[in-house]
């Protein structure tokens, strides 16, 4: 072998070795998959615009259900008699009353894989900012019309004291000697289900509106395939933009989680190659 073909060989070989050494190590990866859309939450006027708009909807749907006293936004509560209750609003809280996408922006730019751990530890700091539209509203509801308001999330609830601090300082109203927040953990709702906290409200409180970014602030069974979940949403065609309002969130939820069966033990490769198979041409 001639030698300048003998050192070609040898340094293909040697490229060859440091790259199967290279793919041993574990990589710290980024797809950057939220990063548009947090983004756009972040920065868009329109992201802005809408959430405005679905609290300007929501007012007019309070104005109706308080002239109504046959209105509930509650599905628990339609078999229920709810005569002469106190009037309730019922809000998630992420991405609902609370713009939590700092975090999500912190998991962008380190290239880090959600854990409940980490996000125990972001909630802890109590540092939130609000969705536009959502304290006007609340403020309005509470204070000129007197309504109770309700936060349900699915933040665990061990975290439930720095989630009250955080909107007591965003200024959001909590009712004093009440218990106004209910996390998973709470009311028989071991999962991120919240139909139990629901109804526990429904019990003393008639539910003019409910509000949330994700279909399981609205009814049960959120979690299944995309074409279901389509389905349920269909199913209370009637109740959208008049009892229940909807805040964009294109960065997490439950219809995520749908992409890929809900298992979390796959790897960020394996979730985002079924994320591609979900697109249609």
């Amino acid at each position: 072998m001639k030698m300048k073909n003998l050192k070609c060989f040898c340094l293909g070989i040697m490229l060859a070795f440091l790259t199967a050494a290279c793919c041993t190590v574990p990589q710290k990866q980024n797809t950057f998959e939220n990063l548009n859309s947090t983004l756009w939450m972040q920065t868009s006027a329109e992201y802005r615009m809408l959430t405005t708009q679905a609290y300007q909807r929501a007012r007019m749907s309070v104005e109706k259900a308080l002239a109504d006293p046959a209105w509930t936004a509650a599905i628990e509560q339609v078999d229920m008699s709810y005569k002469g209750m106190q009037p309730a609003i019922i809000v998630d809280i992420d991405e609902t009353v609370l713009d939590t996408t700092a975090f999500q922006a912190e998991l962008t730019r380190e290239g880090l894989r959600f854990t409940p751990a980490l996000w125990d530890e972001w909630t802890r700091t109590a540092s939130a900012g609000r969705v536009p539209g959502a304290l006007a509203f609340l403020k309005w509801a509470a204070e000129e019309k007197g309504i109770t308001i309700f936060y349900i999330t699915n933040r665990d609830v061990s975290v439930e004291p720095w989630t009250l601090k955080n909107l007591q300082e965003q200024g959001f109203p909590v009712a004093e000697g009440l218990e106004s927040i209910f996390s998973k953990g709470e009311c028989g709702d071991t999962s991120s289900d919240k139909s139990g906290r629901r109804r526990h409200v429904c019990q003393g409180y008639r539910v003019l509106v409910l509000a949330g970014d994700n279909l399981g602030d609205f009814i049960s069974g959120a979690k299944d395939t995309p074409e279901n979940r389509i389905k349920a949403a269909e199913k209370y065609a009637s109740f959208w933009a008049e009892k229940w309002i909807l805040l964009p969130n294109p960065v997490y939820g439950s219809w995520e989680g749908a992409l890929f069966d809900y298992d979390t033990a796959l790897t960020e490769q394996q979730i985002l190659e079924r994320k591609i198979d979900g697109l249609r041409f």
